[in-house]
């Protein structure tokens, strides 16, 4: 959280508006076709490296969770060529829409008399617990109405939503960002930020206001071991929406890599054979 000193008072200035939950985050994932590569036979007799397949985006599928913790429209799910176009043009119509939601949305404060006896007795503001200076004004939720507390009137100011979308997907910094890095570059009348680690990886990186994250980064190891560490109730939103489904989306699902290393295999309805989920 970032810091600033006011020389005019001495006070420490928190950046408040990062203690906020962000009321909506986009959850998403990508799947690749694994495409094979043509090349001339190696020679037996000399050490070398050869590429014999292409990871090619071939999917995605995201879901968006609002500020009540539950999904705000169906999952959005694709499968076909320009995976990666597609992806990024659809986040962008999702950023509108709830950008659009949030100045629909803006409440005015509801403030009781109970509330109007708390603000009064308030010695401590919020959000940053530091000692009234007479300059004590009321603080509301946005997008509930709902009062908070007293605050100073530059925390206050401060104390707001953020301006961007988080968009989580896991192992985003040593797989999927290579491919969205490059679709990135094709919006050029877009706003483009990166936090880079080297070279070759992202610690982040925004497009226009949406921000994507590495969920590994806080959660550092497998979706698998992740999924075998919560129990099957706790798996909210798998339960409300996939009830049905449930014991087969809340573990890591199979995917015969070897088989897709084509488009057109989609189409097919023939029965894959066990050695084709050798790499799942």
């Amino acid at each position: 959280m970032k810091r600033m000193f006011n020389p005019n008072n001495g006070q420490i200035s928190d950046n408040h508006k990062f203690k906020l939950p962000v009321p909506y985050v986009i959850y998403a994932d990508l799947e690749c076709i694994l495409e094979k590569i043509s090349s001339c036979e190696q020679d037996p007799k000399i050490s070398s490296t050869e590429s014999i397949a292409k990871h090619v985006p071939c999917g995605f599928a995201y879901v968006i969770v609002g500020p009540d913790g539950a999904m705000i429209k169906p999952p959005t799910v694709f499968r076909g060529k320009n995976a990666i176009d597609q992806f990024l043009t659809k986040l962008l119509d999702e950023e509108k829409s709830i950008l659009d939601t949030f100045a629909l949305c803006v409440k005015p404060m509801a403030f009781s008399m109970t509330d109007e006896e708390n603000f009064k007795s308030f010695h401590t503001m919020l959000p940053c617990e530091n000692p009234l200076n007479g300059d004590a004004v009321r603080d509301h939720d946005h997008l509930s109405g709902a009062y908070r507390g007293a605050a100073h009137n530059s925390c206050n100011l401060n104390f707001k939503l953020a301006n961007y979308i988080p968009v989580v997907i896991h192992n985003l910094r040593n797989y999927d960002g290579h491919f969205l890095i490059q679709g990135i570059g094709k919006f050029k009348e877009k706003r483009i930020q990166c936090i880079p680690e080297n070279s070759e990886k992202f610690i982040s990186f925004t497009l226009s206001l949406t921000c994507f994250i590495d969920s590994f980064q806080f959660l550092n190891t497998s979706l698998e071991k992740l999924a075998q560490n919560l129990k099957p109730f706790q798996f909210h939103l798998c339960n409300k929406y996939f009830a049905s489904n449930a014991q087969f989306i809340t573990r890591k699902g199979c995917y015969p890599y070897e088989y897709f290393d084509s488009f057109l295999n989609f189409m097919k309805r023939s029965s894959l054979l066990n050695q084709l989920f050798s790499t799942v």
